[in-house]
């Protein structure tokens, strides 16, 4: 009896034991090994975090909790955390794609609920249908055309990497849709989202103020983020745990709908603590987007906000519409406050002369769309992009040669590598995971359609940025949509799930 009170006296304070545990171990770890191996930086840290999360899971195992909810937190965050992966077979020409097979986090907590949910189905659980018919079709078809594409393509070997990668991002989706079908997990989820944005926009803001101080020169210290962005106007581009500015630009424009969703929307759940949390992580991502000096992720987010609020008005009951107005042009006056500090930085990144950064995607383009015409089947195969573009140069700059770069352009870039068919397919998926959302927005639930507007907007505002950011199937910045289709299944399920439970 006395043992039995000391394991709920110690689980009531497990959080604190295991995340001491765990950067207790990680300092360890890191030193000896740091010490004694003579291992690339990268491994290193991939090796340091497994080991760390192997410890603390059995550490919390050991306290009788389940591992579910801490597995779940920890497959929304891994798309966040690019540093937590290793690339075996690398391909050291490959600069575009996937260089080689990815063992990432995603991959890793994936597996791990997998197995999980395969249990609960053997032992009869769970027999529920995760995925929507449409999107099941959807799916079905991008990965069956994808593997025709690999077998036709230019090399077999790099499709089966891009397939790996597309693998690991449909499994996270499913993984998604399936656990956080529940008003408890949705809240979690939302405030897991805040609180690593707000980490993210904390190390930016470190980024900025401390030169060099960037988590990915662990792994490449030859980066260097501070660029000439306009004459005699240096700044330093912020990019979080990101690999570049532009992802990082591209993420907040994709993460912040969410968040401004639940304040304007007044999502019940969402008062006190939560809510502050919520104003200043959100006050944090404004200004981290203006620091990231992406202007796609500008105009992104510019676009977007109209997109949110056409989808809040149908959301809201007439009675209020007036003071979401309000919220809107309150947010509007705030977000010209935040920006008036970096406004002649702004107004020099977008009138000044970017040395030909806008100008080269169009030749890139043409070489896409050139690609797409000799290939229009099968394309030129999945993660063959790099290989094959100089085949298809025939801009008169010779623009792969003088600039060795994909095209700007998430849904020419999945084209030219699947065809037209494949390109369809992305677009049915996406197009399947738009309708889940607004089947649960139309529910008139306050939580779950603030929560799918909120979803609804930032897919769409990432589904924008991709017109003129680089994307492949299986990259790291799909695993973003992938997670948003996954999150916008699992609100429409948990509204199914309610209405049952009323009927």
């Amino acid at each position: 009896m006395v043992r039995g009170g000391m394991i709920r006296l110690v689980a009531r304070f497990s959080w604190p034991i295991i995340i001491g545990l765990m950067l207790l171990t990680a300092v360890v770890i890191g030193g000896v090994l740091g010490t004694v191996a003579v291992w690339p930086k990268a491994r290193l840290v991939v090796v340091c975090a497994g080991l760390t999360g192997v410890l603390g899971m059995l550490a919390w195992s050991t306290l009788r909790l389940s591992l579910i909810p801490p597995l779940r937190l920890a497959l929304l965050i891994s798309p966040f955390l690019l540093l937590a992966q290793m690339t075996l077979f690398v391909n050291p020409e490959v600069n575009w794609g996937q260089s080689g097979l990815t063992v990432s986090l995603i991959l890793i907590v994936s597996l791990m609920l997998g197995l999980a949910y395969l249990s609960q189905r053997w032992l009869g659980q769970t027999r529920e249908r995760v995925f929507p018919i449409s999107f099941s079709l959807a799916v079905a078809g991008l990965c069956g055309w994808s593997v025709l594409s690999s077998v036709y393509g230019a090399s077999a070997w790099k499709g089966f990497c891009g397939l790996w990668g597309l693998g690991t991002s449909l499994l996270m989706c499913f993984l998604i849709a399936f656990y956080f079908s529940d008003r408890q997990a949705l809240r979690a989820s939302v405030i897991c989202i805040t609180i690593v944005m707000a980490l993210n926009c904390l190390l930016g803001f470190l980024q900025s103020r401390v030169g060099g101080f960037n988590l990915w020169q662990l792994t490449s210290p030859e980066l260097n983020w501070t660029e000439t962005l306009a004459e005699n106007l240096d700044v330093t581009r912020i990019s979080g745990a990101f690999v570049s500015s532009t992802s990082f630009g591209w993420c907040l424009t994709t993460c912040l709908p969410v968040m401004l969703a639940m304040l304007l929307l007044r999502a019940p759940g969402f008062q006190g603590w939560r809510r502050f949390l919520l104003i200043v992580t959100s006050i944090m991502s404004v200004i981290a987007l203006v620091m990231t000096y992406a202007r796609g992720g500008w105009i992104s987010f510019g676009l977007s906000l109209l997109i949110f609020a056409g989808l809040a008005y149908r959301a809201l009951p007439p009675n209020d519409r007036g003071r979401f107005t309000l919220a809107m042009t309150g947010m509007g006056l705030a977000v010209t406050l935040l920006c008036l500090p970096f406004a002649g930085t702004i107004y020099e990144r977008l009138t000044e002369d970017d040395r030909g950064a806008a100008y080269v995607r169009v030749p890139l383009a043409e070489v896409a769309v050139e690609m797409i015409e000799n290939n229009p089947v099968f394309g030129v195969g999945l993660n063959c992009y790099e290989t094959e573009m100089r085949r298809y140069d025939h801009t008169s700059e010779s623009i792969t040669d003088t600039l060795p770069s994909a095209v700007h352009n998430m849904y020419l870039y999945i084209a030219a590598e699947t065809g037209v068919m494949g390109g369809i397919f992305f677009l049915a998926l996406l197009a399947s995971s738009f309708w889940q959302g607004w089947l649960a927005l139309r529910k008139r639930d306050p939580f779950l359609s603030a929560l799918s507007v909120g979803l609804m907007t930032g897919l769409a505002a990432f589904l924008l940025n991709g017109l003129k950011e680089p994307g492949w199937l299986g990259g790291y910045m799909l695993h973003f949509c992938f997670l948003f289709c996954g999150l916008l299944i699992a609100v429409n399920r948990a509204s199914q799930k309610e209405v049952m439970r009323d009927a």
